[in-house]
């Protein structure tokens, strides 16, 4: 399973660098009636890990820089909206930050533009099984960080593949904690769309997603084991999560525009942290409007604590999450370069 999944990440991104000789990746977009500039954006998913996105596209702030955006989204695979860059199908990406640089490895010209959220999610074990484990091991919700991820042991999970950002993380969780991810677990993929639904039908017993999807189980469907709302995984808040990027060609031929996207999502992270009620009332309205209110708010707060404030890049998160990430899979990227792959704007420090 293990090995599927790296073949068809590597099939992917061969197929993307191709792409990306022959694409025109932001060679100049349309304007509207009234004079805002057209921009085509794909979101790897809209969960409320991209908080700060789903914001900004919600109460509009990006007609503020005179832009006019028009977006997708993948169900929660990085690899796809990163293709769509590189193919000239978009102008800008959401994406796991480990995803994106492993394609940057593989030789895609890509760049960090925003450092959208640190981590922000969710492991959910299925009631019964969470009272199985509870009867079996006495193991609990409230027990110590290690226990509960001890307690994973023998689980089918279901995660994002190899590759994917959410899997580098869970990785090393589960390495932090002496849990063999090949021999321990039964890691299953699965997607934003059937995450929670796969969940309360058996096909996991357990599952890990971005914040969101596995919280509109309810209580008697699923127990929430680990999460960043609780303070579970502080040790990993220097760790590159979901960011924004962009083609080489986009910030060499229109480095204003991409300044204004930023722009924009800066001012949706105002507003996420601003915990502003007009913003919290419109984006549940747009992407969540089956959510029960007591879950949204919840959720909710994980994102804003998880928002970074200026959606920059500091030097000290990128060398962290490289190492991190190299941890992971035992690859090079020693050819990665800050200065090269941020530009100035998209700096912290």
């Amino acid at each position: 399973m293990r090995v599927r999944f790296k073949h068809l990440f590597t099939a992917v991104l061969a197929s993307a660098v191709v792409a990306s000789m022959t694409a025109c990746a932001g060679g100049g977009t349309e304007t509207t009636a009234d004079g805002k500039q057209k921009i085509k954006v794909t979101l790897t998913s809209t969960a409320l890990s991209s908080a700060p996105v789903l914001a900004a596209i919600a109460e509009d702030t990006f007609a503020d820089h005179d832009l006019a955006v028009e977006w997708t989204e993948v169900g929660g695979d990085s690899t796809k909206a990163i293709a769509t860059v590189t193919r000239g199908q978009a102008e800008f990406a959401t994406a796991g930050t480990a995803t994106a640089l492993d394609s940057m490895k593989e030789g895609l010209p890509l760049r960090l533009i925003s450092n959208v959220e640190r981590p922000a999610l969710t492991v959910a074990l299925r009631k019964n099984v969470a009272d199985r484990v509870e009867k079996e091991t006495g193991v609990t919700p409230d027990s110590p960080i290690e226990e509960r991820v001890q307690a994973l042991k023998g689980l089918k999970f279901g995660a994002h593949p190899p590759g994917a950002t959410n899997y580098t993380l869970l990785r090393a969780i589960l390495d932090k904690y002496d849990v063999d991810a090949t021999e321990d677990l039964k890691l299953l993929p699965s997607d934003q769309r059937t995450v929670a639904s796969s969940l309360k039908a058996g096909k996991f017993d357990a599952a890990m997603w971005s914040a969101g999807p596995l919280e509109t189980l309810g209580d008697d469907e699923a127990v929430e084991w680990i999460a960043t709302a609780d303070g579970d995984l502080g040790g990993f808040k220097d760790y590159l999560y979901m960011g924004a990027v962009a083609s080489k060609e986009m910030l060499e031929s229109d480095p204003e525009l991409t300044e204004k996207f930023v722009a924009s999502l800066r001012d949706g992270a105002k507003l996420v942290l601003a915990d502003d009620a007009a913003t919290r009332a419109a984006v549940k309205k747009k992407f969540f409007p089956t959510l029960s209110k007591d879950v949204y708010e919840r959720t909710w707060k994980s994102a804003k604590e998880a928002t970074v404030p200026s959606q920059g890049f500091t030097t000290r998160e990128f060398e962290y999450t490289i190492d991190l990430t190299k941890s992971v899979y035992k690859r090079d990227y020693s050819k990665l370069s800050f200065t090269e792959i941020v530009p100035k704007f998209a700096r912290a420090e």
